[in-house]
């Protein structure tokens, strides 16, 4: 089975503030606002970590439900992948 691991596009400019952070794509103007739990998945997407494994830190470090921190979280990675901020490593 391949492993399949969420990778930020280098090209996307982050710009953090407190609990909140913008993403920027210079390449087609793609902007996205995030929350800390966003934050927290964008900066563990360095195609090292699978969904599984970034489901299960979420889980810990914002005390939720396991389905809760993975629903949370596989919807969140469409929707980055969906705007080009990030990618899949294998």
């Amino acid at each position: 089975m391949e492993r399949k691991c969420p990778l930020r596009n280098p090209d996307v400019v982050v710009r953090k503030e407190k609990d909140e952070a913008l993403l920027f794509d210079p390449s087609d103007g793609n902007m996205m606002c995030m929350n800390s739990t966003g934050i927290f998945v964008w900066d563990e997407c360095d195609g090292k970590s699978s969904a599984e494994e970034i489901s299960r830190k979420i889980e810990e470090e914002f005390e939720v439900s396991s389905e809760v921190a993975e629903k949370d979280c596989r919807s969140f990675l469409e929707e980055l992948e969906k705007s080009g901020f990030i990618g899949y490593a294998f």
